[in-house]
């Protein structure tokens, strides 16, 4: 980060996710699992994908996160795709192929790691963990000695 910038966002939390991700928490954290799961759960299927609409009535994406542990619910909210749409696109051939691999079971395995309860020091380490590392890192290398800019 120091070099490049690449790293500040996460560090500093500077991404709009990590804001709608703590008010997200607020109302995880009023309400318990056992009553989030299946009511937010409803609403989430229920709800429309409005991308059309003005920003508060595109809650979609909300409403299904808030049916989701933290962990559960900042993959789902970074995630390109849905874990419901990626299962009904793999074939059993290459379900055999991942091996039981899963995204949620790396985003845990990090949170688990991670050292801390704070819902948003966990979500910049699990950026730190996979986002940085896989992607935004990789473009961020340093320069051999004697080499050109």
């Amino acid at each position: 980060m120091a070099l490049s910038g690449d790293g500040g966002d996460e560090t500093f939390g500077g991404y709009r996710r990590y804001r709608l991700h703590m008010m997200e928490e607020r109302g995880r954290s009023a309400l318990p699992l056992s009553f989030r799961r299946p009511v937010f759960g409803a609403l989430g299927r229920l709800y429309p994908k409005a991308d059309w609409a003005p920003r508060p009535l595109r809650a979609k994406t909300t409403l299904q996160a808030m049916a989701f542990d933290s962990v559960q619910a900042y993959l789902h909210s970074v995630s390109i795709m849905r874990h419901d749409e990626r299962e009904s696109l793999y074939s059993d051939s290459f379900k055999n192929t991942l091996a039981g691999y899963s995204a949620l079971d790396v985003f845990r395995s990090h949170a688990d790691n991670s050292g801390t309860d704070d819902p948003l020091a966990l979500i910049q380490y699990i950026d730190y963990k996979t986002w940085l590392v896989g992607d935004i890192n990789t473009k961020s290398r340093p320069r051999q000695h004697g080499a050109l800019p």
